[in-house]
C-alpha cells in the first residue's frame, strides 16, 4: 500500500502536475463551545475576629468556664471542640455526630 502511494508521488513530481488527495479521518476544527450557565462560585471562608470567645466564658470570680463540649473521640482529644446545632454536636475533625435526645421526641428517633 505504501509503496504504490509512493510511486504515485513520484510520478506527479516528475510530471509537474499537482493534485490534492482527501485524506481520510481528521475533520473540521470545531467551533468553541459558549455555555448557558455562569461559572459555580467557591465557598469562601469566612474570618470571624475574636473567634475564641465564642468557646470560653469568664464569670465575675475570674472563673473561665467551657461553652462548647470537647471531642471525646480518640483521633481527636481534648482541645478540639464540636459545633453546636440545633439537635446535633459535630465535630469537624474527625466527623463525628452526637444528636442530642429532647424528652419529647421518641428513643432512637431524629429528625
Amino acid at each position: 500500500m505504501m509503496q504504490t502511494l509512493q510511486n504515485i508521488f513520484d510520478s506527479l513530481r516528475i510530471s509537474g502536475e499537482s493534485h490534492t488527495f482527501r485524506l481520510r479521518g481528521g475533520g473540521k476544527k470545531r467551533k468553541k463551545k459558549t455555555y448557558t450557565t455562569p461559572k459555580k462560585n467557591k465557598h469562601k471562608r469566612k474570618k470571624v475576629k475574636l473567634a475564641v470567645l465564642k468557646y470560653y466564658k469568664v464569670d465575675e470570680n475570674g472563673k473561665i468556664s467551657r461553652l462548647r463540649k470537647e471531642c471525646s473521640s480518640r483521633t481527636c482529644g481534648g482541645g478540639v471542640f464540636m459545633a453546636s446545632h440545633h439537635n446535633r454536636y459535630y465535630c469537624g475533625k474527625c466527623y463525628e455526630t452526637l444528636v442530642m435526645q429532647d424528652p419529647k421526641e421518641k428513643a432512637g428517633k431524629a429528625k
